[in-house]
Formats: C-alpha cells, sequence, structure tokens
C-alpha cells in the first residue's frame, strides 16, 4: 500500500512540474487522453493517500465521463459525490462515526473535482452551490474528527 501512495504522490508531482506537452517524456494518459481531465483525474486519485478518494471510485467516476464533455464530467463526478455524502449520513444514522468521515471526506474532494471545469463558465450558477455541497461535507467530516478541526473566518472584504 505504501508503493502504490507514493507511486500516486510521485505521479502527481510530475504532472504539476512538467508540462503536459505532445512528446514530453512526463506526459501521461489516465483514462483520458485530454491532458487537462487525465491531470484533475489523477489530482482526485491522489487524495486517496489521505482517504480524501477511493482509487475504485475514482476510476470508476472517470470510466463513465465522455472525454472532452465538460457537462458529463460534472454529472458523473456529482454521482460520486451524493453516492459518498448518502453513505456517510447513513453511516452516522447506524453510529459509525469513522465510516461516515470517511465518506463525508471522500464526498467533499469529489464535489471539489465535479466543479473543476465548471469555472470554464465563471457565470455558471452551479458553481457556488456545488463548492457550498463540498464545504458542507467537509464540515460534516470535521465534527467527527478524532483531533479538534476548527472552522477560521479570514475577513478578506475591503482589504
Amino acid at each position: 500500500m505504501k508503493r502504490i501512495s507514493n507511486l500516486i504522490i510521485i505521479s502527481a508531482w510530475l504532472f504539476a512540474l512538467y508540462p503536459l506537452t505532445a512528446g514530453n517524456l512526463f506526459a501521461m494518459e489516465l483514462v483520458f487522453k485530454d491532458p487537462q481531465y487525465s491531470f484533475q483525474t489523477l489530482r482526485a486519485l491522489g487524495y486517496a493517500v489521505s482517504g480524501g478518494a477511493d482509487i475504485g471510485e475514482v476510476l470508476k467516476t472517470a470510466n463513465a465521463i465522455k472525454e472532452g464533455d465538460d457537462e458529463s464530467w460534472y454529472r458523473e463526478w456529482m454521482k460520486t459525490a451524493e453516492q459518498c455524502g448518502k453513505a456517510g449520513d447513513d453511516f452516522l444514522a447506524r453510529g459509525r462515526k469513522i465510516s461516515a468521515r470517511q465518506e463525508f471526506f471522500k464526498a467533499s474532494n469529489y464535489y471539489r473535482t465535479a466543479e473543476f471545469f465548471l469555472h470554464t463558465n465563471p457565470e455558471d450558477p452551479r458553481i457556488v452551490s456545488v463548492w457550498k455541497k463540498g464545504r458542507d461535507s467537509f464540515l460534516k467530516a470535521a465534527k467527527l474528527a478524532d483531533h479538534p478541526i476548527l472552522l477560521v473566518e479570514i475577513p478578506f472584504e475591503g482589504t
């Protein structure tokens, strides 16, 4: 498991440090030929190391997405996020706090992933609603953490 975690981390750094251009030794296709889709999939997958994703869920979701179709990207990641959120609620109702926390953390990451390509149109009203769902999922998980996670607000208006 440690080797897989290290491989994911190293792959993510390679994507971050080297531009994805044709013929680049470090360009890597992960499910998609499109470098942005491939990178965002790897980004979502990278959270598996810390429990913010499940490798099977990420690959299943990515394989359901039509390449280059931002609406398909949004729709499939939203489905996965909502499934995790529902699973978290179900676990919480049964008193299984650790499992609930894990599902809420994954849902938070998957909502962020769903939102990513919406930003090609900054006026898309779904951006704020999906962001709020991701934030709310994270806060649900934070309440169930073994250690305190404090919500901090930093004023920035007018600065």
